[in-house]
C-alpha cells in the first residue's frame, strides 16, 4: 500500500481489519505532511501542534527522543496503529513486520530474526509471551530503502513503544560508522526514557545493551520474521 509493505501474521479473521487500520494511519500522516511539509521532511525534531491527533503526537514526541525528524518513526507508528486497532478488537496474537520495524503483542513464542546483511551474522530475538505491545525496530547503513547517515550492518531496539523504538532504532543507526562506536552509541540509546535495550552490529561486530530478549543463531536463514 504505498510505501507501506506490512508482513501480518495473526489469526486469519484479522487480516482484512489490519489492511483497513493501514490505510487509516496513512491517511492520518499524508494528511499531516499536508498541512505540515516539514513533518515530512525534516531530519530534526518537530514539536507536536495542539490540534494533532494522537498518532502524530506520538511521532513527534518519539523525534523529540530520539533527536530525529518524526518520519523515522512513520513505520513502527504505522504498524502500532494497526496492532492497537487489532487489541481493540480482541486480538492477542499479532506480528507485524512494516519493513523491518515490528509491533506485536504475543500469547505464544515468537521469534523476531535480525538480518545482518552477512550470512556468518544471522540471528534471532527468542520472546515468549509479551505484557502488552512490544516494539522490534531496526535501521541499517549498508542496505535497505531509509536513509541512514552511519554504516552499520544492523542497529536495533526493544521497546513497549514501537514508535519510539523505531525513530531511536535510527538514531541508533546514525551514531555507528565504525567499530568503536557501537559501545557508547548503544550505552547512549539505552539512557532514553522508555528504550528497553538495543543490539547494533557493524563488520561483524556486535554489542548488546539493556533488557534484551534471548539471542539464538539461525544458521544461513536470512528470513526476517521466523515464527515457531
Amino acid at each position: 500500500m504505498g510505501e507501506t509493505c506490512i508482513d501480518a501474521v495473526t489469526d486469519h479473521k484479522y487480516l482484512g481489519k489490519a489492511e483497513a487500520l493501514a490505510a487509516e494511519a496513512r491517511t492520518i500522516v499524508t494528511s499531516k505532511i499536508e498541512n505540515s511539509p516539514e513533518f515530512g521532511s525534516s531530519y530534526k525534531p518537530v514539536k507536536s501542534r495542539i490540534d494533532d491527533v494522537p498518532l502524530i503526537s506520538r511521532m513527534c514526541t518519539a523525534s523529540e527522543l530520539a533527536g530525529v525528524g518524526p518520519m523515522a518513526s512513520v513505520a513502527g507508528a504505522v504498524a502500532t496503529y494497526v496492532l492497537n486497532g487489532l487489541i481493540r478488537d480482541g486480538c492477542e496474537y499479532a506480528v507485524l513486520d512494516n519493513g523491518g520495524d515490528v509491533a506485536l503483542i504475543s500469547d505464544r513464542e515468537v521469534f523476531v530474526g535480525l538480518f545482518t546483511g552477512r550470512n556468518d551474522l544471522e540471528c534471532a530475538l527468542h520472546l515468549t509471551r509479551t505484557c502488552g505491545i512490544l516494539g522490534v525496530c531496526s535501521s541499517s547503513g549498508t542496505f535497505g530503502h531509509s536513509i541512514s547517515f552511519g554504516r552499520s550492518d544492523i542497529c536495533s531496539v526493544i521497546s513497549e513503544d514501537p514508535i519510539l523504538a523505531d525513530a531511536c532504532a535510527t538514531r541508533l543507526g546514525n551514531l555507528v560508522s565504525e567499530t568503536a562506536d557501537l559501545q557508547p552509541a548503544a550505552e547512549y540509546i539505552c539512557t532514553i526514557k522508555g528504550v528497553k535495550g538495543c543490539i547494533a552490529s557493524i563488520a561483524g561486530n556486535i554489542t548488546i545493551c539493556g533488557d534484551v530478549p534471548e539471542l539464538v543463531s539461525v544458521g544461513q536463514e536470512n528470513h526476517t520474521l521466523e515464527m515457531q
